[in-house]
């Protein structure tokens, strides 16, 4: 403890001349600021400096105009693909619309044929199975006897057109009334081989073809009367 007080040990420890505590003296004006370096002369002329930063502004320009084309270039990328996408799906729909649209066309046709179907069949199925046994017939003369089923009321039409066509074959054919056949289905029979013509089944073949364009045709409505 006396040694924190011993001055001139303190003063001997500190530099001090003895007798003073602390070298500093405060009545000394304090010491001048250090002088200030001169600056470094610069090693580049005005004109060099000129050229440097011009170049610095055309590389800068250069490059801002390089990214902002990469930007522009990929924005208008993604807005083609955007609308080629919507072409698609817009193309997509407008296809799906006409394929809708013709399949009800399709469909109300064919909905409109098969109810005015046995009203054609009736207005027109005697010349229809006149028809069938005109085609047929060549090949009939020499056959012994022949069936031939109608239904009543064309049948007599086709006797006479029989007649007209073949009187010896006529003679030879037995005429069978079938309230069951369309007016305009005919069946004939002989010794050897048969021919049909059947509207519910010429219907049905219709339905089998159509069936494959998934279009549905309705049954066959019942026979009218002309």
């Amino acid at each position: 403890m006396d040694g924190l007080f011993d001055i001139p040990a303190a003063a001997a420890r500190s530099g001090a001349p003895a007798g003073v505590l602390f070298a500093e003296d405060f009545d000394l004006p304090e010491d001048a600021a250090p002088p200030v370096p001169e600056a470094a002369r610069p090693c580049f002329t005005a004109d060099e400096l000129a050229d440097v930063r011009a170049t610095a502004y055309a590389e800068g320009r250069e490059l801002g105009f390089a990214e902002a084309a990469g930007e522009h270039e990929v924005a208008l990328e993604t807005a083609a693909r955007a609308v080629a996408a919507q072409l698609a799906a817009l193309r997509t729909d407008a296809h799906a619309a006409a394929e809708a649209a013709a399949y009800t066309v399709a469909q109300l046709l064919l909905d409109s044929l098969g109810a005015l179907f046995p009203t054609l069949c009736a207005r027109h199925g005697a010349a229809e199975a006149q028809a069938v046994l005109r085609a047929i017939l060549p090949g009939l003369g020499c056959e012994p006897a022949l069936t031939l089923r109608a239904n009543p009321r064309i049948l007599p039409a086709l006797r006479t057109e029989l007649t007209r066509l073949d009187p010896e074959l006529a003679g030879r054919t037995q005429f069978v009334p079938s309230e069951i056949a369309a007016i305009g289905d005919i069946a004939m029979s002989w010794q050897h081989g048969s021919a049909t013509r059947d509207a519910a089944a010429l219907w049905s073949a219709v339905a089998d073809a159509l069936g494959l364009a998934a279009l549905h045709l309705a049954p066959l409505p019942e026979t009218v009367d002309a």
